[in-house]
């Protein structure tokens, strides 16, 4: 009979079936793996700070929100641009 610590070995490496067919949701995503912002510690806090003061669920929705009028611009120069070239 195995032991438990060679029983809790194999779980651990026994792949998560439900995990490999899912694909992540990008809202729940750490903004470092979105934009590849690294930030200090106290940035981190005073980001965090700020999104509560604003009353954001995350510090991706208020970053999101915040820089929501640039990404408006820089899509309308996308497509103002594919326009010309096409």
């Amino acid at each position: 009979m195995a032991s438990s610590r060679a029983t809790r070995q194999r779980a651990d490496r026994a792949p998560d079936q439900d995990s490999a067919t899912k694909e992540p949701r990008v809202e729940s995503r750490e903004l470092d793996e979105l934009m590849g912002l690294r930030l200090t510690g106290r940035q981190r806090l005073a980001l965090e700070w700020k999104a509560k003061q604003a009353k954001k669920k995350t510090p991706q929705y208020f970053i999101r929100e915040y820089l929501q009028p640039v990404f408006d611009e820089y899509e309308q120069q996308m497509v103002d641009g594919a326009s010309l070239a096409g």
